[in-house]
């Protein structure tokens, strides 16, 4: 019978061969010697293991189309040759569901893994990890949605787990992982610290657990910020930064997420000199992978934003906005935040509404003046004053968005409404010398002066 692999996309081997000539190895063996000369002499059965090597080579460097073009042709293969129901199958339907995640395909992907699920659950002794990994994606489905299911989802797959996986097994503490980061983003910070405090507990001295140990630490810091106690966070990521760069290496990706992290601290604490000089030497250091590259570039943004750089901002958020196709909606709309504040600082308001418009969606044309700009940022300071202490710089920036929203408008009461209350919180935050403070009066002594001048001129 003839492969549906050989039939459409395989003359990939002969294209990649000099490439990847390590991965041939692995997944080809002894048919290795057969690729040079005639290709169309591979089997069906080396062809699909080749298939599934090269769709994990790109799934690890991050070309996810790839990946999925290849994936899916190996999961046609195996529905016509093992059925619909076989175990292989069904593995290759989960691999399908984890590359659609890793695009931000959440919806496609919870299709696959009921699919799966329901697959697994008929297969007389199927291997409960492979269970309790597809109940840990559909949980993490419903957090990329922010869904309200995403608790409960979590808290099924962690019981479903607990009652056939030791408690230290990696994927338990992954699954608690995820529950504390969803609680977190609900706000509910005191209960997302008791599972991160947890698992670094259930840890302990596993080095095999030592990754998921200091991601734990990583996402306690985070709680610790959202929490207002900024030193207490800069000091547990400053100690255990260093032990990672000596443990690990400064190119591993923990080093980066701590790097990025910290980062973001020093931002949120006005320290924008030091965020600055971490930021730019982990980007020159090109560690980064990419999906950490436009969150090093967004950092890097919001910094050049608040130092009032705002065409040094507005050309790294592109850069950005550009290569961050593939991270998520959570970064692009972090992106497109402060893309937006950085044009409407520089009053760029046409602009700063198209950026915001194209990013929701929405009709530019049933639209009126920065409708959709102020509709974002009022859902955005909605999240923050959920998820965050009062006066957070999160909030500030949101109040700051909309006073400058409602000035392009020329709504001057409105905007000196929010200008007023940015530049309280930033008095309590910053105090009153900051220049984000400073920043904020000049907005508001701005608009004060237009209300004055108007007022007279309606008198």
């Amino acid at each position: 019978m003839a492969s549906c692999l050989s039939n459409h996309a395989l003359p990939l081997p002969l294209q990649i061969a000099r490439e990847v000539n390590i991965h041939l190895d692995a997944c080809l063996g002894n048919d290795r010697a057969f690729l040079k000369d005639s290709p169309h002499l591979l089997g069906k059965w080396s062809l699909r293991a080749a298939a599934i090597q090269f769709s994990n080579f790109y799934a690890s460097r991050n070309q996810l189309e790839k990946a999925k073009s290849l994936r899916l042709q190996v999961l046609a293969f195996e529905e016509q040759e093992f059925g619909f129901s076989n175990s292989d199958t069904l593995d290759s339907v989960h691999e399908m569901a984890m590359l659609y995640i890793r695009t931000d395909l959440p919806r496609l992907a919870e299709v696959y893994l009921r699919r799966t699920m329901k697959g697994y659950e008929a297969l007389p002794g199927i291997d409960d990890v492979k269970l309790c990994k597809a109940m840990f994606n559909l949980a993490f489905t419903n957090e990329m949605r922010d869904g309200e299911f995403a608790e409960t989802s979590y808290r099924q797959a962690l019981e479903f787990s607990l009652s056939r996986l030791s408690q230290t097994h990696p994927l338990m503490t992954t699954i608690s992982m995820g529950l504390g980061r969803t609680l977190l983003h609900e706000g509910r910070v005191g209960e997302s610290i008791k599972i991160f405090e947890n698992v670094i507990s259930t840890c302990g001295q596993h080095e095999e657990l030592y990754d998921m140990k200091m991601g734990a630490f990583l996402q306690l810091a985070v709680a610790l910020s959202n929490r207002g106690q900024m030193m207490e966070a800069e000091d547990l990521l400053r100690r255990c930064s260093g032990e990672i760069t000596d443990k690990l290496g400064p190119e591993h990706m923990l080093c980066i997420e701590y790097d990025l992290r910290l980062g973001c601290i020093l931002i949120t604490r006005g320290n924008f000199t030091e965020a600055e000089i971490l930021l730019a030497k982990t980007l020159r250091e090109d560690h980064a992978n990419s999906l950490q590259l436009p969150q090093l570039q967004l950092h890097l943004g919001r910094i050049y934003e608040k130092s009032e750089r705002y065409e040094q901002s507005i050309e790294i958020l592109q850069q950005a906005l550009e290569y961050g196709q593939t991270t998520g909606m959570f970064i692009i709309q972090n992106i497109v935040f402060t893309l937006g504040h950085s044009l409407l600082h520089e009053k760029r308001y046409n602009e700063a509404e198209k950026c915001i418009t194209k990013f929701r969606n929405a009709d530019s044309q049933k639209s009126s003046r920065l409708e959709n700009a102020e509709k974002m940022y009022a859902e955005f300071l909605e999240k923050a004053q959920t998820v965050y202490v009062e006066n957070h710089p999160e909030v500030l920036d949101c109040l700051l968005g909309l006073g400058m929203v409602s000035q392009g408008q020329e709504r001057i009461e409105k905007a000196s409404s929010f200008y007023s209350r940015a530049m309280e919180g930033s008095q309590a935050w910053y105090g009153p010398d900051h220049a984000y403070t400073r920043r904020v009066l000049s907005y508001y002594l701005e608009i004060s002066r237009y209300q004055e001048v108007l007022g007279r001129a309606e008198a």
